[in-house]
């Protein structure tokens, strides 16, 4: 029995990254997200920060969708716990899910992450750019 070779295994998502002088810059492309979906690009983008050794993110989230409210709510604990002491700036260019990203990050912040919403990429990174509080936030 043959293996398709690592390479070969075709990802439900694009996760792509560059490193900058303060963050790292991520960005993730799919059609439709779930729990798994994310916790998959999640801890992709996680093991790359640690590779990097930064404690800064710009996630653009290229996904026109959210992912159902029972699925944040369990989802949110586990991004909480990977990202400690990670500052996340999240990118969202779709104007229809604006709301429930933006209830999603609130939410997130509330139970301690160091999170902030940005409907444009410049923006986030001028928030990194700022030095860091106790709370993570500028």
């Amino acid at each position: 029995m043959t293996h398709a070779p690592h390479d070969a295994f075709q990802r439900p998502y694009q996760l792509t990254f560059e490193t900058k002088p303060n963050y790292l810059y991520a960005r993730v492309v799919a059609p439709v997200i779930n729990r798994t979906i994310k916790l998959d690009y999640l801890a992709e983008l996680l093991i790359k920060c640690a590779e990097v050794r930064c404690d800064q993110i710009l996630l653009e989230r290229d996904i026109p969708m959210m992912m159902s409210k029972k699925d944040i709510e369990s989802t949110l604990d586990d991004v909480l716990r990977a990202s400690e002491n990670v500052r996340i700036a999240f990118v969202n260019p779709h104007k229809p899910i604006e709301k429930d990203m933006r209830r999603f990050v609130s939410l997130g912040k509330r139970r301690g992450g160091q999170f902030h919403y940005f409907a444009d990429k410049d923006a986030a990174e001028k928030w990194l750019g700022r030095p860091k509080t106790k709370s993570g936030s500028a």
